[in-house]
């Protein structure tokens, strides 16, 4: 891997990691405040996993409302990205609110450690290029084509994996590396996540 690819893949893995968080703590504002009397007995520890799974979910249905009407494109992923960051920052205090010291240690390790294994982890899958990246190309290109499912059904009967694939692994088609960042982002999110149940 060249040092600008490996550049731009630390900058995309960095700030979508941040963006997925950012939109994630939005939600688990509003669940805190539906939830009131349940969110004190919440394990703050949990925060950061649950915020960017949270995410997610939020960056997924976004992106799937709009495909209906325009393509998932470089603007759009940008303007997510951009908005998911600027999220992270102004509610850093409360994404971080009361995590122990451990806990962003194991933040820091773990998202470093997946940022070093996941350029190596691609196997050159056949269906990578079979319709992984024709349907990202598809959901990135044009708005979603009534018929699609006739040229292939694996291009229509999709999950909700490569919306939200074409819209943070846009780098992964630019420059022609299927070095997956979300596989990365959800594998930190549930690790986490597990992590953390587990101890």
């Amino acid at each position: 891997m060249t040092v600008q690819i490996s550049f731009l893949f630390f900058f995309f893995y960095s700030t979508w990691l941040m963006a997925l968080t950012g939109y994630g703590s939005i939600f688990k504002n509003l669940l805190f405040r539906l939830f009131k009397d349940k969110s004190e007995k919440f394990d703050k520890n949990l925060l950061i996993p649950v915020q960017g799974i949270l995410g997610m979910i939020i960056v997924t249905t976004m992106a799937t409302t709009i495909n209906f009407f325009l393509p998932v494109n470089q603007i759009i992923s940008l303007i997510f990205l951009s908005t998911g960051v600027i999220l992270f920052i102004i509610n850093r205090k409360n994404i971080f609110y009361r995590i122990s010291r451990e806990h962003i240690n194991l933040f820091i390790i773990l998202a470093g450690i997946l940022f070093i294994i996941i350029p190596f982890s691609w196997n050159e899958a056949y269906d990578t290029g079979l319709y992984h990246l024709p349907a990202m190309k598809w959901i990135t290109s044009t708005s979603v084509p009534a018929g699609l499912a006739n040229l292939h059904s694996r291009l229509g009967y999709n999950s909700s994996w490569f919306v939200l694939a074409a819209c943070i692994d846009q780098w992964v088609i630019i420059t022609d590396k299927p070095f997956f960042l979300l596989n990365g982002l959800m594998t930190f999110y549930y690790i986490f996540l597990f992590a953390i149940i587990l101890k």
